[in-house]
């Protein structure tokens, strides 16, 4: 009894030794294709030339924003152009909140200012140009609502909202990282 022990776990030792030896790798290649451009479109907000911009919401009552509510609605109009014809493509796109920095509540921006005189219990929702609302947790890409010889134009608005609260008094900011991406 033994021996047949031995010598059937020396046949399972050989049945294993040689399936993986059989066994055979494949391998390839991965060619990772792009090109990194020169072009350097003008970025206009609101008609202000520049990269960088303030988006300024009036200021709203405290008791017209109870929870459940938004006020203060106001367009953002961000104008592309320059002479290269990608400053005016209809394939142009801004991403928004792609680095996922923005402080957010349910999608929105929450306020930063909470240590110098804020605290609104509001925070600021953004409505693409169709009024559609704008989840920025994962990211958000808007497409132009214009494009043509003289540059493309994208549309969007930003409201204030009292999410799951009412809104106190007090000053608001936030902060939103965006990446303009050629086609």
């Amino acid at each position: 009894m033994r021996h047949a022990s031995t010598r059937l776990s020396a046949t399972l030792a050989l049945i294993l030794f040689g399936a993986s030896g059989a066994a055979q790798a494949q391998s390839g290649d991965i060619t990772f294709n792009g090109a990194v451009s020169a072009v350097t479109c003008e970025v206009s907000f609101d008609g202000v030339v520049g990269t960088d911009a303030t988006v300024t919401l009036p200021k709203v009552a405290a008791r017209s924003l109870l929870s459940g509510q938004s006020g203060g609605r106001t367009p953002v109009v961000v104008r592309i152009s320059g002479a290269d014809p990608v400053c005016s493509s209809n394939r142009l796109a801004i991403a928004l909140n792609t680095d996922r920095s923005a402080n957010l509540l349910n999608g929105r921006l929450r306020n930063a200012a909470i240590g110098v005189g804020g605290g609104t219990n509001a925070v600021v929702g953004l409505r693409d140009a169709q009024d559609a609302p704008i989840n920025l947790t994962g990211g958000a890409v808007l497409r132009p609502v214009a494009s043509g010889a003289g540059g493309a134009e994208f549309t969007f608005f930003a409201e204030y909202y009292a999410d799951n609260q009412d809104a106190v008094p007090g000053a608001f900011q936030a902060p939103l990282r965006y990446t303009l991406n050629y086609p």
